[in-house]
């Protein structure tokens, strides 16, 4: 993980992160590159729980809400 300009993460979106979740974001932490996360299999949540999930996943990485509200 080294010479990179940018982590495009992308996650299982339809569940809340897991321990391997966590393994990989604390990585991607330690690159200090700017993070894109792209949550896939949204539509398979129910609209209460978006929101949850898409905290959930950014703050593992360290994305600010200001940063993707």
């Amino acid at each position: 993980l080294h010479d990179l300009d940018l982590v495009l993460y992308v996650v299982n979106g339809s569940k809340a992160p897991d321990e391997e979740d966590r393994h990989v974001a604390s990585l991607v932490r330690s690159c200090g590159v700017p993070v894109v996360v792209c949550l896939n299999k949204m539509d398979r949540l129910r609209a209460e729980d978006v929101i949850r999930n898409v905290e959930a996943y950014c703050e593992l990485v360290g994305v600010g809400e200001e940063d993707y509200m």
